[in-house]
């Protein structure tokens, strides 16, 4: 199968906005790593030091971690994406070649 290359073009503009969008997303509460860009730490956040805010720090940094697990997943479609776009692969089935 083969596609047009406006149709790729296209393709290509769109996977690398939602790449910028879900790297800016990562990187509002997560640090990213030098050495591994595709990888982010979410920070802890500091609310102050009550027990009951305690509690809200560890629920939110347990909510962080669940977002940007998420998000760390879909950046790795988006670049796995991407990379199948510039190998020629784009729209090939990885398991069975058709």
């Amino acid at each position: 199968m083969s596609f047009l290359k406006e149709f790729l073009k296209k393709i290509k503009e769109q996977l690398l906005a939602k790449k910028e969008d879900l790297e800016n997303e990562l990187k509002a509460f997560a640090e990213q790593d030098p050495k591994n860009k595709a990888n982010f730490s979410a920070n802890f956040p500091e609310m102050g030091d009550k027990v009951d805010e305690n509690a809200a720090e560890v629920t939110e940094y347990g909510n962080l971690l669940t977002l940007e697990s998420t998000l760390e997943n879909a950046l790795q479609d988006v670049n796995s994406a991407l990379d199948r776009l510039e190998k020629d692969k784009y729209g090939i089935c990885k398991y069975c070649q058709k």
